[in-house]
């Protein structure tokens, strides 16, 4: 799916194509932000990531995310090679599949989860505000449908 402005949200790039902290909307309404991730922490498409203030983003986990901070769902796998960023957009405003741990329940609070999920576990995790899973999760982890308006740790 385009944006209004002809940017793919699942493209990535070696180089910064487009200002960073740049945002398109697509014609469903969803809302996506152009980020940099640097080599230390990938992120893979439907994973969490923190936004931080400079728009480098990184896999959501308790370690990686202060109250506060923006949150994202990844477009795509932005893995950051050792020595080489990566650049590519992440969703933070619609509707989507949202990478989850096995038989996470809909419309409860989410936290963060080993490897980027998110859970609803609350065991040395970090709160995600404004994420939803809209149907539980079923047995093993992976994709759920949620939808997201401007989650923050």
């Amino acid at each position: 799916m385009t944006t209004r402005q002809q940017v793919n949200p699942a493209l990535t790039y070696d180089h910064e194509a487009y200002r960073l902290g740049q945002r398109e909307f697509d014609d469903l309404g969803n809302e996506y932000m152009f980020v940099r991730v640097t080599s230390t922490f990938g992120v893979t498409a439907g994973q969490v990531a923190a936004i931080a203030e400079d728009y480098i983003a990184q896999r959501g986990a308790a370690a990686n995310g202060e109250d506060g901070d923006r949150v994202g769902v990844a477009m795509s796998t932005l893995d950051g090679d050792p020595g080489v960023d990566q650049y590519g957009w992440v969703s933070i405003y619609g509707t989507g599949m949202v990478l989850a741990t096995s038989a996470t329940v809909h419309n409860t609070h989410l936290y963060t989860s080993a490897g980027g999920r998110v859970g609803d576990v609350t065991t040395n995790q970090e709160r995600l505000h404004h994420i939803y899973l809209t149907a539980t999760r079923g047995g093993g982890n992976g994709p759920a449908p949620a939808v997201w308006y401007y989650p923050r740790f």
